[in-house]
Protein backbone atom coordinates (compact mmCIF):
# COMPACT_ATOMS: atom_id res chain seq x y z
CA UNK A 1 0.00 0.00 0.00
CA UNK A 2 1.33 3.63 -0.54
CA UNK A 3 2.43 5.76 2.01
CA UNK A 4 0.46 8.75 2.15
CA UNK A 5 0.52 11.82 4.24
CA UNK A 6 -2.20 12.37 7.14
CA UNK A 7 -3.79 15.11 7.71
CA UNK A 8 -1.61 15.90 10.82
CA UNK A 9 2.09 15.33 9.43
CA UNK A 10 2.64 11.59 10.03
CA UNK A 11 2.45 8.70 7.39
CA UNK A 12 -0.44 6.52 6.79
CA UNK A 13 0.08 3.19 6.67
CA UNK A 14 -2.06 0.42 6.05
CA UNK A 15 -4.95 2.63 7.57
CA UNK A 16 -3.70 4.17 10.73
CA UNK A 17 -1.70 7.18 11.40
CA UNK A 18 1.53 6.49 12.53
CA UNK A 19 5.37 5.28 12.53
CA UNK A 20 6.13 1.51 12.65
CA UNK A 21 7.58 1.59 16.17
CA UNK A 22 6.91 4.62 17.55
CA UNK A 23 3.96 4.95 20.15
CA UNK A 24 5.32 8.56 21.57
CA UNK A 25 3.13 11.26 20.66
CA UNK A 26 3.66 13.68 17.92
CA UNK A 27 5.52 16.88 19.20
CA UNK A 28 3.65 19.52 17.67
CA UNK A 29 5.71 22.57 16.46
CA UNK A 30 8.61 21.07 15.24
CA UNK A 31 7.60 22.30 11.61
CA UNK A 32 7.16 25.84 12.70
CA UNK A 33 10.20 27.07 11.54
CA UNK A 34 10.56 25.34 7.79
CA UNK A 35 6.87 26.17 6.86
CA UNK A 36 7.57 29.80 7.74
CA UNK A 37 11.28 29.64 5.81
CA UNK A 38 9.36 28.51 3.18
CA UNK A 39 6.40 30.81 3.28
CA UNK A 40 9.07 33.72 2.95
CA UNK A 41 10.78 31.96 -0.14
CA UNK A 42 7.39 30.92 -2.08
CA UNK A 43 6.68 35.02 -1.18
CA UNK A 44 10.03 36.27 -2.62
CA UNK A 45 9.51 33.87 -5.68
CA UNK A 46 6.19 35.28 -6.30
CA UNK A 47 7.33 39.11 -6.34
CA UNK A 48 10.35 37.96 -8.17
CA UNK A 49 8.34 36.35 -10.73
CA UNK A 50 4.87 37.97 -11.89
CA UNK A 51 4.33 35.50 -14.78
CA UNK A 52 2.69 32.55 -15.37
CA UNK A 53 6.78 30.46 -15.09
CA UNK A 54 6.89 31.51 -11.61
CA UNK A 55 3.02 30.79 -10.60
CA UNK A 56 3.68 27.18 -12.31
CA UNK A 57 6.49 26.65 -10.51
CA UNK A 58 5.28 27.87 -7.53
CA UNK A 59 2.65 25.22 -7.22
CA UNK A 60 4.64 22.48 -7.88
CA UNK A 61 7.14 23.53 -5.03
CA UNK A 62 4.11 23.96 -3.09
CA UNK A 63 3.07 20.31 -3.76
CA UNK A 64 6.87 19.69 -2.50
CA UNK A 65 7.46 21.77 0.79
CA UNK A 66 5.16 19.47 3.21
CA UNK A 67 6.57 19.07 6.87
CA UNK A 68 5.75 15.91 8.77
CA UNK A 69 6.04 16.14 12.40
CA UNK A 70 7.04 12.56 14.05
CA UNK A 71 7.84 11.72 17.65
CA UNK A 72 11.29 12.14 17.22
CA UNK A 73 11.77 14.90 14.94
CA UNK A 74 10.42 16.91 11.57
CA UNK A 75 11.33 16.25 7.97
CA UNK A 76 10.63 18.84 5.40
CA UNK A 77 11.64 20.47 2.26
CA UNK A 78 13.43 24.11 2.49
CA UNK A 79 13.68 26.49 -0.71
CA UNK A 80 16.57 29.18 -1.02
CA UNK A 81 19.07 30.79 -3.15
CA UNK A 82 16.24 31.52 -5.96
CA UNK A 83 16.87 33.18 -9.32
CA UNK A 84 15.26 34.61 -11.93
CA UNK A 85 16.11 35.29 -15.33
CA UNK A 86 14.15 35.78 -18.56
CA UNK A 87 14.22 32.46 -19.89
CA UNK A 88 14.57 30.51 -16.16
CA UNK A 89 14.04 29.96 -12.26
CA UNK A 90 16.52 28.20 -10.23
CA UNK A 91 16.90 27.51 -6.60
CA UNK A 92 18.52 24.94 -3.71
CA UNK A 93 16.30 22.83 -1.97
CA UNK A 94 17.55 20.98 0.89
CA UNK A 95 15.94 18.18 3.16
CA UNK A 96 15.93 19.32 6.52
CA UNK A 97 15.64 17.22 9.62
CA UNK A 98 14.72 19.20 12.86
CA UNK A 99 14.30 17.89 17.28
CA UNK A 100 14.62 19.41 20.54
CA UNK A 101 17.59 18.02 20.96
CA UNK A 102 20.12 18.05 18.27
CA UNK A 103 18.41 21.29 16.46
CA UNK A 104 18.48 21.56 12.68
CA UNK A 105 20.62 18.93 10.23
CA UNK A 106 20.18 19.29 6.40
CA UNK A 107 21.44 18.38 3.04
CA UNK A 108 21.88 19.77 -0.23
CA UNK A 109 22.01 16.65 -2.63
CA UNK A 110 23.00 17.11 -6.19
CA UNK A 111 20.03 16.28 -8.72
CA UNK A 112 21.60 17.56 -11.49
CA UNK A 113 23.03 14.22 -11.81
CA UNK A 114 19.41 12.16 -13.09
CA UNK A 115 20.21 8.83 -14.21
CA UNK A 116 21.75 5.61 -12.42
CA UNK A 117 24.51 6.25 -9.79
CA UNK A 118 23.91 4.78 -6.67
CA UNK A 119 26.48 4.75 -4.16
CA UNK A 120 27.37 8.26 -1.39
CA UNK A 121 25.16 10.79 -2.72
CA UNK A 122 27.04 14.60 -3.71
CA UNK A 123 25.66 17.46 -1.88
CA UNK A 124 25.97 20.97 -3.74
CA UNK A 125 25.94 24.49 -2.73
CA UNK A 126 24.92 25.09 -6.17
CA UNK A 127 21.49 25.23 -7.27
CA UNK A 128 19.74 22.04 -8.08
CA UNK A 129 16.13 23.51 -9.15
CA UNK A 130 15.40 24.35 -12.09
CA UNK A 131 12.60 25.33 -14.51
CA UNK A 132 12.74 26.93 -17.75
CA UNK A 133 11.96 25.43 -20.95
CA UNK A 134 14.36 22.88 -21.38
CA UNK A 135 14.43 21.14 -18.04
CA UNK A 136 12.48 20.80 -14.71
CA UNK A 137 13.99 19.86 -11.58
CA UNK A 138 11.68 19.52 -8.74
CA UNK A 139 11.57 17.14 -5.60
CA UNK A 140 8.67 15.84 -4.28
CA UNK A 141 7.44 15.32 -0.56
CA UNK A 142 9.03 13.10 1.44
CA UNK A 143 7.74 9.96 1.86
CA UNK A 144 8.44 8.83 6.28
CA UNK A 145 9.06 5.56 7.09
CA UNK A 146 11.02 3.99 9.88
CA UNK A 147 12.75 1.24 8.39
CA UNK A 148 15.29 -0.11 10.94
CA UNK A 149 12.64 0.40 14.16
CA UNK A 150 14.90 2.42 16.11
CA UNK A 151 12.13 5.21 16.16
CA UNK A 152 13.71 7.35 14.03
CA UNK A 153 11.51 7.53 10.72
CA UNK A 154 13.91 7.64 7.72
CA UNK A 155 13.00 9.72 4.78
CA UNK A 156 12.62 9.24 0.73
CA UNK A 157 12.68 11.76 -1.66
CA UNK A 158 12.63 11.15 -5.17
CA UNK A 159 13.51 14.03 -7.51
CA UNK A 160 11.57 14.23 -11.19
CA UNK A 161 13.62 15.67 -13.99
CA UNK A 162 11.83 16.84 -17.30
CA UNK A 163 14.02 17.40 -20.15
CA UNK A 164 13.03 19.07 -22.99
CA UNK A 165 14.97 19.30 -26.21
CA UNK A 166 14.94 21.27 -29.73
CA UNK A 167 14.09 17.96 -31.48
CA UNK A 168 10.84 17.83 -29.91
CA UNK A 169 12.47 14.77 -28.02
CA UNK A 170 11.77 14.98 -24.46
CA UNK A 171 12.64 12.19 -21.23
CA UNK A 172 11.69 12.43 -17.32
CA UNK A 173 13.88 10.35 -15.06
CA UNK A 174 13.31 9.86 -11.28
CA UNK A 175 15.91 9.74 -8.80
CA UNK A 176 15.48 9.67 -5.27
CA UNK A 177 17.51 8.38 -2.07
CA UNK A 178 16.59 7.13 1.44
CA UNK A 179 17.62 9.40 3.65
CA UNK A 180 18.49 9.18 7.72
CA UNK A 181 19.95 11.13 10.81
CA UNK A 182 22.75 10.05 12.56
CA UNK A 183 24.89 11.85 15.16
CA UNK A 184 23.37 15.27 14.10
CA UNK A 185 23.57 14.87 10.26
CA UNK A 186 21.09 14.31 7.40
CA UNK A 187 22.94 11.27 5.74
CA UNK A 188 21.96 8.28 3.14
CA UNK A 189 20.69 5.36 4.94
CA UNK A 190 23.17 2.92 5.09
CA UNK A 191 21.18 -0.23 3.89
CA UNK A 192 19.99 1.39 0.69
CA UNK A 193 23.04 3.52 -0.41
CA UNK A 194 23.27 1.72 -3.43
CA UNK A 195 19.72 2.24 -4.97
CA UNK A 196 18.38 5.03 -7.04
CA UNK A 197 14.51 5.07 -6.24
CA UNK A 198 12.05 5.63 -8.73
CA UNK A 199 9.32 4.79 -6.24
CA UNK A 200 7.98 3.20 -3.06
CA UNK A 201 5.45 0.64 -2.64
CA UNK A 202 4.49 -2.19 -0.18
CA UNK A 203 4.45 -4.72 -3.20
CA UNK A 204 3.51 -7.74 -0.70
CA UNK A 205 1.60 -6.34 1.81
CA UNK A 206 3.76 -7.29 4.83
CA UNK A 207 3.28 -3.24 5.86
CA UNK A 208 6.58 -1.85 4.83
CA UNK A 209 7.28 -0.09 1.74
CA UNK A 210 9.35 -1.47 -0.75
CA UNK A 211 11.98 0.17 -3.14
CA UNK A 212 11.25 -0.04 -6.73
CA UNK A 213 14.64 0.93 -8.96
CA UNK A 214 16.20 -0.43 -12.64
CA UNK A 215 19.39 0.05 -10.61
CA UNK A 216 22.06 -1.49 -11.77
CA UNK A 217 20.52 -1.22 -15.56
CA UNK A 218 20.43 2.39 -15.70
CA UNK A 219 22.05 5.14 -17.52
CA UNK A 220 22.03 7.54 -20.24
CA UNK A 221 23.21 7.69 -23.92
CA UNK A 222 22.81 10.15 -27.36
CA UNK A 223 21.45 9.48 -30.51
CA UNK A 224 24.84 8.82 -32.56
CA UNK A 225 23.18 9.21 -35.64
CA UNK A 226 20.51 11.86 -35.55
CA UNK A 227 19.70 14.57 -33.60
CA UNK A 228 22.49 13.85 -31.03
CA UNK A 229 20.00 14.20 -28.37
CA UNK A 230 20.58 12.71 -24.81
CA UNK A 231 17.91 10.37 -23.21
CA UNK A 232 17.91 7.74 -20.55
CA UNK A 233 18.09 3.68 -21.00
CA UNK A 234 16.88 1.34 -18.61
CA UNK A 235 16.23 -1.76 -17.45
CA UNK A 236 13.65 -3.40 -16.14
CA UNK A 237 12.48 -2.48 -12.91
CA UNK A 238 13.30 -4.81 -9.93
CA UNK A 239 12.79 -4.38 -6.41
CA UNK A 240 14.44 -4.02 -3.56
CA UNK A 241 12.32 -5.91 -0.84
CA UNK A 242 12.13 -4.54 2.76
CA UNK A 243 12.75 -6.72 5.58
CA UNK A 244 12.20 -6.42 9.31
CA UNK A 245 15.59 -6.00 10.23
CA UNK A 246 15.95 -2.65 8.61
CA UNK A 247 18.12 -4.18 5.08
CA UNK A 248 16.41 -4.65 1.82
CA UNK A 249 16.89 -8.05 -0.21
CA UNK A 250 17.65 -7.60 -3.79
CA UNK A 251 16.98 -11.59 -4.83
CA UNK A 252 14.59 -13.43 -2.11
CA UNK A 253 11.34 -14.79 -3.30
CA UNK A 254 9.45 -12.02 -3.55
CA UNK A 255 12.30 -9.91 -5.19
CA UNK A 256 12.46 -12.96 -7.90
CA UNK A 257 8.55 -13.00 -8.14
CA UNK A 258 8.63 -9.14 -9.43
CA UNK A 259 11.68 -9.55 -11.97
CA UNK A 260 9.96 -12.68 -13.46
CA UNK A 261 6.91 -10.28 -14.11
CA UNK A 262 9.60 -7.73 -15.58
CA UNK A 263 11.14 -10.28 -17.59
CA UNK A 264 8.75 -13.09 -18.32
CA UNK A 265 10.78 -15.05 -20.85
CA UNK A 266 14.55 -15.28 -22.16
CA UNK A 267 14.90 -12.62 -24.61
CA UNK A 268 16.32 -14.41 -27.94
CA UNK A 269 17.45 -12.55 -29.47
CA UNK A 270 18.51 -9.89 -27.42
CA UNK A 271 19.61 -7.77 -29.86
CA UNK A 272 16.65 -6.31 -32.28
CA UNK A 273 15.94 -3.84 -35.08
CA UNK A 274 13.70 -1.27 -35.17
CA UNK A 275 10.63 -2.03 -36.80
CA UNK A 276 10.57 0.29 -39.48
CA UNK A 277 14.75 0.47 -39.95
CA UNK A 278 15.93 -3.14 -40.39
CA UNK A 279 19.66 -3.19 -40.00
CA UNK A 280 19.53 -0.39 -37.47
CA UNK A 281 19.06 -1.81 -33.88
CA UNK A 282 16.00 -0.51 -31.64
CA UNK A 283 18.46 0.55 -29.30
CA UNK A 284 16.06 0.89 -25.83
CA UNK A 285 14.76 -2.50 -26.28
CA UNK A 286 17.78 -4.06 -26.89
CA UNK A 287 19.74 -3.17 -23.85
CA UNK A 288 16.28 -3.95 -21.57
CA UNK A 289 16.73 -7.27 -23.08
CA UNK A 290 20.41 -7.24 -22.36
CA UNK A 291 19.47 -6.38 -18.38
CA UNK A 292 16.39 -9.48 -18.77
CA UNK A 293 19.05 -12.07 -20.57
CA UNK A 294 21.59 -11.44 -17.66
CA UNK A 295 18.58 -12.04 -14.87
CA UNK A 296 17.87 -15.18 -16.97
CA UNK A 297 21.26 -16.45 -16.62
CA UNK A 298 22.98 -15.93 -20.09
CA UNK A 299 26.31 -16.11 -19.41
CA UNK A 300 28.48 -12.30 -20.45
CA UNK A 301 30.75 -14.40 -23.25
CA UNK A 302 27.59 -14.94 -25.76
CA UNK A 303 25.91 -11.72 -24.98
CA UNK A 304 29.02 -9.62 -25.96
CA UNK A 305 29.35 -11.66 -29.32
CA UNK A 306 25.88 -10.82 -30.01
CA UNK A 307 27.09 -7.03 -29.74
CA UNK A 308 29.81 -7.35 -31.63
CA UNK A 309 28.09 -9.02 -34.50
CA UNK A 310 25.03 -6.39 -34.49
CA UNK A 311 27.05 -3.37 -33.42
CA UNK A 312 28.88 -1.85 -36.32
CA UNK A 313 29.70 1.45 -38.27
CA UNK A 314 27.51 1.88 -41.45
CA UNK A 315 28.03 4.93 -43.28
CA UNK A 316 30.31 6.90 -41.05
CA UNK A 317 27.42 5.69 -38.12
CA UNK A 318 26.79 3.08 -36.36
CA UNK A 319 24.08 0.41 -36.19
CA UNK A 320 23.69 1.14 -32.26
CA UNK A 321 23.93 4.13 -30.12
CA UNK A 322 26.02 3.03 -27.89
CA UNK A 323 27.75 -0.50 -28.10
CA UNK A 324 30.35 0.53 -25.00
CA UNK A 325 27.12 0.45 -22.60
CA UNK A 326 25.56 -2.67 -24.09
CA UNK A 327 29.19 -4.54 -23.33
CA UNK A 328 29.07 -2.82 -20.05
CA UNK A 329 25.35 -4.16 -19.17
CA UNK A 330 26.64 -7.55 -20.35
CA UNK A 331 29.23 -7.84 -18.10
CA UNK A 332 27.50 -6.65 -14.82
CA UNK A 333 26.87 -9.15 -12.01
CA UNK A 334 23.05 -8.94 -12.02
CA UNK A 335 21.60 -8.77 -8.21
CA UNK A 336 19.27 -11.97 -8.81
CA UNK A 337 18.84 -14.81 -11.47
CA UNK A 338 15.13 -15.58 -12.30
CA UNK A 339 16.40 -19.35 -12.54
Amino acid sequence: MLILPCAWGSTLLLGSCGHRSARAPVVAGQCDQINRENRDALGTLAQKGGNSDSAEFGMALRDALRCFETPRGAWGLTIGALSTTSDAIGGRWSLVHMDAASGRASASPDTTVSVGGGGQELVTQRQNLEWSATMRIVPAAPVLFDFDGDGNSEAVVVVKTDMMQESGNSFHALRGRIWTVREGAVVLYEPGRDFIVEEVRDVDGDGRPDIITHEPFADATTIKCGSEDAYPVYGPTLLAHSLADGSFSRADATAVSFARRECANLPRPAIVDERDRPGIVDFATSARNIACARLWGSGKGTLVSEIAARCHAINNCSTCDDKQMLERWATLDPPLRIR
